[in-house]
């Protein structure tokens, strides 16, 4: 059975969370935090990101917004972050390195995916990549 997990970043206090519930309401929808006791959030400050159900070569959750480093052999890696496009999740190359960017997480070995960073918290690996 697949796990479904969340975790959101508060654009303005600029931090990452794990989502615990969210509630939907006709005016006014929030998600529950985690942070030493529960929390409401309001939806509309935050992002939300879905875990892939994959996890990277050191055993860390990989996420929506992920930035992953994929060594495909010794000689042939590629930088990307993680989205859902095309009913699969996929990695959008963030680099001059050839890949195709449909090509599916799903397809790859795992073990050579390492998260180095996510789009909130390292924009810094972005820059100037997309």
């Amino acid at each position: 059975m697949r796990t479904f997990k969340f975790r959101a970043w508060d654009k303005n206090k600029k931090y990452m969370f794990e989502v615990i519930g969210i509630s939907w309401f006709a005016n006014h929808s929030s998600i529950w935090q985690v942070s030493g006791y529960d929390i409401l959030e309001p939806i509309d400050n935050v992002d939300i990101m879905q875990f892939t159900g994959l996890l990277d070569k050191n055993g860390r959750e990989i996420f929506e917004g992920d930035i992953l480093e994929v060594n495909l052999t010794r000689r042939d890696g590629f930088c990307g972050k993680v989205v859902w496009r095309n009913n699969g999740w996929r990695i959008k190359n963030i680099d001059a390195r050839p890949i195709k960017e449909s090509d599916r997480i799903w397809d790859m070995n795992h073990e050579n995916m390492l998260i180095i960073g996510n789009i909130y918290e390292s924009p810094e690996l972005l820059e100037g990549k997309e």
